[in-house]
């Protein structure tokens, strides 16, 4: 399975509304062992500077959670550190894949960071905006 969309984000505080996006594309999604691969093409305006917060993109494959998160000046997969990544400058395509328990994102065709699931999910889905949901 492979989704793509374009979105122009703006990462907000924790003290202004949550914006969130998600959807479970037609056809439904790959499961673990097949992998599901989403696509986006980003520019962040404003965010945090701190790991595991900002603009979340989520993977849900109906038994593992994969977060990345974008920041301005820079990417992490849930539990893994900062990498920086200027992404305040233009759109930037971000492909994010997820597969047995493994993650991997790329942004303008370079991959940045590898990492694992997050957590368990019986979900399946894709989640993006400013903070990623467990339950949605």
């Amino acid at each position: 399975m492979s989704a793509v969309a374009n979105a122009w984000a703006t990462s907000y505080g924790a003290d202004l509304p949550y914006v969130v996006w998600s959807f479970e594309p037609p056809g439904g999604m790959g499961d673990a062992a097949e992998g599901n691969t989403v696509e986006c093409r980003v520019r962040i305006d404003s965010s945090t500077s701190v790991a595991h917060e900002g603009f979340a993109l989520s993977v849900l494959d109906g038994g593992g959670r994969y977060t990345v998160f974008l920041r301005e000046d820079g990417l992490n997969i849930q539990g893994e550190p900062n990498v920086a990544v200027v992404l305040n400058d233009k759109l930037h395509r971000v492909k994010f894949a997820a597969q047995n328990g493994f993650c991997r994102v790329w942004v303008d065709g370079l991959l940045r960071q590898y990492g694992t699931a997050a957590g368990q999910t019986g979900k399946a889905g894709v989640t993006c905006g400013n903070m990623a949901f467990d339950d949605w």
